[in-house]
């Protein structure tokens, strides 16, 4: 269906059955409020399948955006949402937003082996959760705004791959997960990254950083599972890569290859098992390298830090002499 005029609705906008797309037309629904509880739109019965397709147009006002007691599927494609209270009641919900804007539009995402997919699209004050093995995949978008998390998420797994998280409370928080980030910048929240083994007693989780920007953070990473952190540069974070579970129940495994770390607080502290190879720790205010537990791969540099000695677990080049 396609609307041909801007509606403003004192109650439900549409009721939905099985499978339908709504083109907006360009056009706005309207509802009675972010707090009214009133969803946007309702599907009717149990049954699925119960997919919706919403697309080139303007949702503002409405308690939810889609109701259900099934377990819909829901995309939303070049369209604003605004004044939002969440996106549904469902607990189930497969979500796709594309090419879309939302704004102070509270909480998206669902429970359990459901997945949430965010691409060339921009979040402010909205955020990302999901539990229950639920995944989140966020490709060229970006989280910014949000008081607490832009992305929680319990045993699922983070996908952020050519995003930006800013101003957050904090970027990314995952417990008994995978969370793997790619050429992203993370600047200005509370903690870009904060991980936890929670209940995974077999340490099977792995986190992969690698090649992004971390600027202007309280704590960039904040490590409670194995990482591999590649590749990235860390600049004027009180905290640059920071791993304390040394001699706790699960210790994390951090490996770190080829990073700059530069004008930070402290650079790297990592209390349990590491291995280093080709970082550079230079001009921090605290410490440089601290990884009493390290495997030394060699080619380490660290200098000009406000700690010494400049590095502890590792060897480290100084500065050169001119």
């Amino acid at each position: 269906m396609t609307l041909t005029r801007s509606l403003r609705c004192p109650g439900v906008a549409l009721h939905l059955a099985g499978s339908t797309q709504i083109d907006l037309g360009g056009f706005s629904l309207r509802g009675p409020g972010k707090d009214s509880g009133v969803p946007a739109l309702e599907f009717v019965g149990w049954e699925d399948p119960q997919t919706l397709g919403v697309r080139n147009g303007t949702l503002k006002d409405w308690g939810l955006l889609v109701s259900s007691g099934g377990s819909p599927t829901v995309t939303t494609s070049a369209v604003n949402v605004a004044d939002l209270g969440q996106f549904t009641d469902a607990v189930y919900t497969a979500v796709t937003i594309e090419s879309s804007r939302y704004r102070n539009a509270g909480a998206i995402g669902a429970f359990s082996v459901t997945t949430t997919r965010i691409s060339d699209s921009v979040l402010s004050a909205t955020w990302l959760q999901s539990a229950g093995y639920g995944n989140i995949t966020v490709e060229r978008s970006t989280i910014k705004d949000v008081p607490g998390a832009a992305i929680a998420v319990s045993e699922g797994i983070v996908n952020l791959t050519d995003s930006r998280l800013t101003n957050n409370g904090v970027g990314i928080s995952s417990a008994w997960t995978g969370t793997h980030v790619s050429r992203s910048v993370l600047k200005s929240n509370g903690v870009a990254i904060q991980t936890d083994s929670g209940g995974d007693v077999f340490g099977e989780w792995t986190d992969s950083i690698a090649d992004s920007t971390f600027v202007d953070n309280g704590t960039a990473l904040q490590l409670g599972v194995n990482a591999t952190v590649t590749g990235n540069d860390f600049r004027r974070n009180e905290h640059a890569v920071d791993s304390r579970t040394g001699g706790s129940f699960l210790e994390a495994t951090i490996a770190l290859e080829a990073n700059s770390l530069t004008h930070n607080g402290d650079a790297i502290y990592v209390d349990g098992p590491s291995s280093l190879k080709d970082n550079r720790a230079i001009a921090n205010t605290g410490i440089g390298i601290y990884t009493p537990r390290a495997t030394d791969l060699g080619g380490n540099v660290a200098y000009r830090n406000g700690v010494s000695p400049q590095c502890t677990g590792v060897v480290c080049a100084s500065a050169p002499i001119s």
